[in-house]
């Protein structure tokens, strides 16, 4: 998380541990921080200190915010619309893939997920059968699946 001091023109990135500290400030004076990370939402993202005397300590809460996404297409790279996919883990959801073939799910959760593809009517098969992501800890892209077309009529 990063942390920028108006005015002062300094500012702090937390550590492993979420902990920062930032010095210069002169006591007797009002201080507003803007507090900002990738991937998360934070509860507050903005904070005001008047008339600072000594060191002050805050909380801020962070809440994952990653996009998992890809594409279903056809072997020549043409999106394929109305795939039903599910993803399964830390936190399940089902979805469809848009116009272009492609798909995004949000997730609020850190941990592994799968996303799979569903075999719809059996017309489809598809290359890889599903995409893992182990020990999420930011947003991912290119879960891409390719599909093959296996209409056969009797």
């Amino acid at each position: 998380m990063t942390f920028r001091v108006e005015g002062l023109g300094t500012g702090a990135t937390t550590n492993a541990s979420g902990d920062f500290r930032i010095d210069g400030f002169k006591a007797g004076f009002d201080y507003k921080l803007d507090a900002s990370v990738v991937d998360y939402i934070l509860d507050q993202t903005v904070f005001e200190f008047n008339d600072i005397q000594n060191d002050v300590a805050f909380n801020v809460h962070a809440t994952p915010h990653f996009v998992l996404s890809g594409r279903v297409t056809d072997a020549s790279g043409k999106g394929v619309f109305g795939i039903n996919l599910n993803l399964t883990g830390a936190q399940t959801s089902s979805l469809t893939t848009s116009a272009d073939g492609s798909y995004s799910f949000l997730v609020t959760l850190h941990g592994d997920y799968t996303i799979t593809p569903l075999v719809e009517q059996g017309f489809y098969t598809f290359g890889p059968q599903s995409q893992s992501v182990n020990a999420l800890k930011g947003s991912r892209a290119a879960l891409d699946f390719t599909s093959t077309f296996n209409a056969s009529f009797s």
